[in-house]
C-alpha cells in the first residue's frame, strides 16, 4: 500500500468522486497482484475466480460494520444465509518457486526508491498472474473442487 501511494501520487492530485473511485480500485487490484506471488510461497491453491476478492473486499467495507451492527440489536441472523452459502471453488495446485519470491522481494525493497522497478514488479506479478491462469487452462485434469 505504502509503494502505491508513494508512486501514484502524482497521478491521482484530482480529488473528484472518479478519481477516487479509480485509486481505490487500482490499490486493490495491485494490492491483489502483489501479494499473489508471496501468498502463493506458502498456499498453492489458485483460481481465476480469486479475481473476485477485489469486489468483495471494497463490499466488505460496508458489510462488516452492517453486520456488527445487526448483531448488536439482535438481528445478527439476516445475513447468516450470505455466509453460509456453500462455496466450492474448482482449484489447482501452485507453489511459487523460491527464485521468484527472492526476486519479487528484491524488487519490492528496490521500489521504495525507484519508480521503474516499481513498475517493473508489477509486470512481474501480473505476469505471475497470467502464468497461473495459463496453468489452469491447460491443466484441467489438476482441477481440484
Amino acid at each position: 500500500i505504502f509503494l502505491f501511494l508513494k508512486h501514484t501520487q502524482i497521478f491521482f492530485k484530482d480529488s473528484s468522486f472518479l478519481a477516487r473511485s479509480f485509486q481505490v480500485i487500482s490499490l486493490s487490484v495491485l494490492v491483489f497482484l502483489n501479494m499473489l506471488i508471496i501468498v502463493h510461497a506458502f498456499f498453492p491453491m489458485f483460481s481465476p475466480y480469486q479475481l473476485f476478492s477485489i469486489p468483495l473486499g471494497l463490499i466488505f467495507i460496508v458489510f462488516f460494520p452492517l453486520s456488527l451492527f445487526l448483531h448488536a440489536v439482535g438481528l445478527g441472523s439476516l445475513l447468516d444465509h450470505i455466509l453460509s452459502m456453500p462455496l466450492t471453488i474448482p482449484t489447482i495446485s501452485i507453489l511459487s518457486p523460491l527464485w521468484l519470491l527472492g526476486v519479487h522481494l528484491f524488487l519490492t525493497i528496490l521500489s521504495a526508491r525507484f519508480f521503474k522497478v516499481y513498475l517493473s514488479m508489477n509486470v512481474l506479478s501480473a505476469g505471475f498472474f497470467l502464468y497461473c491462469c495459463y496453468q489452469y487452462i491447460i491443466m484441467p485434469s489438476s482441477i481440484v473442487g
